[in-house]
């Protein structure tokens, strides 16, 4: 009896393997929309301003939000850097309940920073990437805007959710 219990056993768990195999490729982490466009025009607010002129940074406090075509970042603070030969922003620096959104998936973290000449965005820290119905956790979330994909590392956690409903 013990060795039909056993094979019932590894038999349900290749099963359930198969099924979250099955599910993991229909929850792919790529993100949805159009490709990102880098060369749009990049609009900061928040409720107070600094400059610091010898270092090239601007710091935004209070309700920062940056936006970028589609593309959405906010935090309580946002320190963006200029690249000085170029006048245009280089980074983007969030910090203290950063949020990301694309207009079709959000994620949420403590930190973020923008590469805005490479199209990379890094979270760090209490990462969740809302896709849908699916959740995916970790520590660190690396987004490449410019060829639509996500890695999720550390401590990675996921809620997928399958098309037939089970």
């Amino acid at each position: 009896m013990t060795v039909r219990k056993t094979c019932l056993a590894v038999s349900c768990a290749a099963l359930f393997a198969a099924h979250a195999a099955a599910s993991f490729a229909q929850a792919s982490l790529t993100l949805a929309g159009d490709a990102h466009d880098k060369s749009l025009p990049i609009e900061i607010s928040a409720d107070r301003l600094s400059v610091e002129n010898e270092t090239g940074r601007t710091v935004f406090e209070g309700s920062a939000v940056v936006v970028q075509g589609d593309l959405r970042l906010a935090a309580e603070r946002i320190v963006a850097i200029y690249d000085e030969a170029l006048g245009d922003i280089k980074t983007v620096s969030a910090e203290s309940g950063v949020s990301f959104s694309n207009g079709k998936e959000t994620a949420s973290a403590d930190f973020g920073d923008y590469s805005v000449q490479d199209g990379i965005l890094v979270l760090r820290g209490n990462v969740a990437l809302n896709q849908g119905p699916n959740i995916i956790q970790g520590d660190m979330l690396t987004l490449d805007l410019n060829a639509g994909t996500a890695a999720v590392e550390g401590n990675v956690t996921t809620v997928l959710h399958t098309n037939s409903g089970e």
